[in-house]
């Protein structure tokens, strides 16, 4: 059987992220800028992403004291949605993130 190194990139990516790291971490590892590229090397399907995505956030607030987990208050909700449709009108459609 013959390998080459991108299959050797796919089954590191895979393996990373079926043991729980979350795919934007791998694919920061494998130098990609945009998650979907890094999800093309990963053979998961979309509810795997979501679920070690949550496992990981779980487990990262655990470790964290509850006083810093509150519930956003309408208008801090309202201003984080207001600053990302201000930013889309700003890029306008160049495709930068």
């Amino acid at each position: 059987m013959d390998f080459a190194p991108y299959d050797l990139r796919r089954l590191f990516a895979t393996e990373l992220v079926n043991n729980g790291l979350p795919i934007h971490i791998g694919a920061a590892l494998l130098g990609h800028l945009d998650i979907r590229t890094a999800r093309g090397y990963v053979a998961v399907f979309d509810e795997d992403v979501i679920s070690h995505y949550q496992q990981f956030l779980a487990r990262r607030r655990a470790e964290r004291p509850t006083t810093e987990y509150r519930e956003c208050t309408r208008a801090e909700w309202t201003d984080f949605q207001d600053h990302f449709d201000r930013r889309r009108v700003e890029l306008g459609s160049c495709g930068r993130p």
